[in-house]
């Protein structure tokens, strides 16, 4: 089901921790896909106002600032990443269940108030001469029960991953720890994260 909220709530992504802890229980194997708020701009409409630890911050409106909009930033950074995923890991812990979560960012960052590479201040994102930055994106794994635990085990024994992945590693991954062959896996979505990178491999985007 998709719905349509007009006005930002910041407590929204913290309304998914009690849905996916109940579809876990309920289910006994289940696959769930979140697009979640996160601390995309404008940062200040992603905490609440009493979260706001680093000042001064940037308000909702677009203000040329790099200090500012870097103050809101952290301020969502910490409230809804870290609260978030403190909250979460201890829900999907207390089900006691084999549980993988994979988390991961769509594009970086360009703080409002800072040059891009031709020295001209924009927005965020979204436009041409984007700093080489803007490609590098978190790849976080969390693993609960022991079905959990061994696939965190099989990610760090792969010392080859550290700033050397992609997005594309992930899907094959997922089908693999879903029981898929891994020869037709291999075979028609490429290498997974278990898989060893050579070293600087070379990094593909799709326009």
């Amino acid at each position: 089901m998709f719905s349509y909220v007009e006005k930002i709530n910041p407590a929204n992504d913290f309304d998914l921790i009690n849905i996916l802890r109940q579809r876990i229980n309920d289910q006994e194997i289940s696959f769930t896909y979140v697009v979640k708020m996160g601390s995309h701009f404008p940062y200040a409409e992603r905490y609440p106002k009493n979260q706001e630890i680093f000042r001064p911050a940037a308000p909702p409106e677009f203000v040329n600032d790099l200090a500012m909009n870097v103050n809101a930033y952290d301020n969502a950074l910490r409230w809804n990443c870290d609260e978030f995923f403190s909250r979460l890991t201890a829900a999907l812990e207390s089900t006691h269940k084999n549980i993988i979560v994979i988390y991961t960012s769509d594009h970086g960052q360009v703080m409002p108030g800072q040059p891009d590479v031709q020295g001209v201040v924009r927005m965020p994102h979204g436009h041409p001469h984007l700093p080489p930055i803007v490609a590098n994106v978190p790849l976080l794994a969390f693993g609960f029960g022991m079905g959990g635990r061994d696939f965190l085990q099989r990610l760090r024994s792969n010392n080859t991953l550290f700033n050397n992945c992609s997005h594309f590693r992930i899907f094959p991954t997922l089908l693999l720890a879903m029981g898929y062959s891994p020869e037709n896996v291999g075979k028609y979505y490429g290498n997974s994260l278990w898989d060893r990178l050579e070293p600087d491999s070379p990094r593909f985007y799709i326009a």
